[in-house]
This record gives C-alpha cells, sequence and structure tokens, in this order.
C-alpha cells in the first residue's frame, strides 16, 4: 500500500510539457493562410478581375486568404483589414458602371426588377439604364451586396492594398512592371463582354441630375480618392478637384444585409 501511495505521488509530481509544434507558422497580421504566394491580388468587381483571376491561379486569387466582409460574393468580398504585400485594379467609375449595367442584364437577378418596371427584354439605353442606376442604388442601402457586390465602390478595396494600378489597354505590361514575381502573367487577349457594352452607346452622360447625383454620392471616395490614379472624370462632383475636401462619412465603414448592419469579426 505503502509502495503504490509512493507512485501516486510521484507521477502527481511529475510536469508534462505540451506538445509544441514547431513547424506552426506564426501569419502576418491580415492573413489568414500561409501557402500563400505574393503579391496577392485583391479583387475589385467589373476590373478585369476575372481575367486576372484565370492568368494568376488559385493561389493568388482564392477567397479565404484574408479576413473579408462576410458576403457570398464570389472571390471578391471587400477585405476588413490591410492585406500585406497586395495590389488590385481601378476603374474609371462611369466605364465601370455602365459595364456593371451590361453584364447585369444577362443575369437571372435582373428579371427581378420587373415589378418596379425595368423589363428584361427592353433595349439597354438611357432610358433604361436610369432605371436601372434608380433601382440598385437603392437597393444597395439594404444590400451592400447587390449584384454580386458589383455596386460596392473601389475604395472599400482599394484602400487595403498596397498598390493600386488602373485598368487600360496596356494593363499586362503594367502588372509586369509592377512586381517582377508577375513577368509570367498573361491576361487574354479577347473580351467579348466589352465589345457588346460598346455597342450599348450608354454612359453616364444618359443620367437624369437626380441620377448623377446618387451616382457621385455613392462612389464619392472612388472619385476623390482614386483621381490620382484614374485622373479627374467629367463626371465627378466638385469636391472631388477641391485638394483639402475630406470625405465625412465613408460608405466603407459599415455593410448592410437585408437591412441590417454586417458584423464584422476584428
Amino acid at each position: 500500500m505503502k509502495l503504490l501511495l509512493a507512485l501516486l505521488a510521484t507521477a502527481t509530481a511529475v510536469k508534462f510539457k505540451p506538445h509544441v509544434n514547431k513547424t506552426h507558422k506564426v501569419l502576418p497580421k491580415g492573413l489568414l493562410r500561409d501557402d500563400l504566394q505574393f503579391p496577392l491580388f485583391v479583387h475589385i468587381p467589373k476590373t478585369a478581375g476575372t481575367s486576372i483571376w484565370k492568368a494568376l491561379g488559385p493561389n493568388y486569387t482564392d477567397s479565404g486568404r484574408y479576413p473579408e466582409v462576410p458576403f457570398f460574393c464570389m472571390k471578391h468580398n471587400p477585405p476588413q483589414e490591410h492585406v500585406p504585400d497586395s495590389w488590385a485594379v481601378v476603374r474609371d467609375v462611369c466605364d465601370r458602371l455602365v459595364s456593371e449595367f451590361a453584364w447585369a442584364r444577362l443575369q437571372g437577378w435582373y428579371q427581378a426588377y420587373q415589378k418596379e418596371g425595368l423589363h428584361y427584354h427592353e433595349e439597354p439605353n438611357c432610358t433604361t439604364f436610369n432605371k436601372w442606376v434608380s433601382l440598385v442604388t437603392r437597393k444597395y442601402q439594404d444590400n451592400s451586396d447587390v449584384e454580386d457586390c458589383h455596386m460596392i465602390p473601389q475604395w472599400c478595396y482599394a484602400s487595403k492594398v498596397d498598390k493600386v494600378l488602373p485598368m487600360t489597354s496596356h494593363l499586362e505590361e503594367d502588372i509586369r512592371h509592377m512586381d517582377k514575381r508577375l513577368q509570367f502573367l498573361n491576361l487574354p487577349k479577347k473580351n467579348h463582354h466589352s465589345h457588346f457594352v460598346k455597342k450599348m452607346n450608354v454612359s453616364c452622360g444618359c443620367l437624369s441630375p437626380a441620377n448623377l447625383e446618387a451616382v457621385q454620392t455613392h462612389f464619392l471616395e472612388d472619385f476623390v480618392h482614386l483621381r490620382s490614379v484614374l485622373g479627374p472624370s467629367q463626371f465627378e462632383p466638385k469636391a472631388a478637384a477641391q485638394p483639402n475636401f475630406a470625405v465625412k462619412r465613408s460608405v466603407c465603414a459599415s455593410f448592410r444585409r437585408s437591412g441590417k448592419q454586417v458584423k464584422l469579426s476584428r
């Protein structure tokens, strides 16, 4: 009995050290995986992102690489915080809006606008463009992820990356020049969607004063903060050209889904 008690006392006194996985890597702030290839591409909707994604491959572009706003938008949820060693492409605000209009008309959800007076069989012209802008900007107020997050201002992405390139006809060359790690990049030479957009003959010049003001308000941070990259726009608000202008309320500060504010994990 004494021997048993002695053995129990010895076992109790032994301190077991927890197993430590020496191969575990401490991830830099803003990253969720340790198998990524850099520089990280942050996909802003309607800025040649799909073409770039296909050219780069999954390790450069998959979702789940950094903390995202918890939407269900395919590979382009906005980042919640700064993404280390990252880059993105930005585009003229109105060109992007027109491109989204052309793309949206090909999607199933466009038919949902019928009950509000926008029929999917109507020609893509200034009248239908105005109807769509009015409806989609209104829907954004309750659902920031409307149309697969394509109406989220570019600044909500661009403000979280290290480098920003304008979307131009020589984008491939600019990307290679930006970072030698991307020298292998080969972008598709043709974009059939772009050809369709040109045939529509629609622009922000079509917008009614009320709709133009709505666009200027919604994309104010794009007009202001991306002006140094994209240059001035004939459709920008006067405030965008003022060097000391400060945006009082950022659209990127909060997002909504089904009328409720989206909770972020940070």
